[in-house]
């Protein structure tokens, strides 16, 4: 094997690696945020997407949680 396809494949791996920490990342902010109020969700939301460029790497993890609990929520009332 040439070492630009080691190069891709490790590069590949790696990639793979970071979207199971974000995955992870978002598992456990769900889990910190799942006890708001849906008011609150709504405001966390309205905040952080107010000027998203200045969001940190935290925020866009809390950002990502709140949309997908308000889905399930409103999933679940129907």
């Amino acid at each position: 094997m040439s070492d630009e396809n080691r190069n891709t494949e490790q590069a590949g791996t790696l990639h793979k690696e970071n979207e199971m920490s974000n995955f992870e990342m978002t598992t456990e902010s769900v889990k910190n945020i799942g006890d708001r109020a849906t008011w609150e969700l709504k405001a966390i939301i309205r905040a952080l997407t107010f000027m998203e460029i200045f969001n940190t790497d935290d925020d866009n993890i809390r950002l990502k949680s709140a949309r997908l609990i308000l889905k399930s929520r409103k999933r679940s009332n129907i």
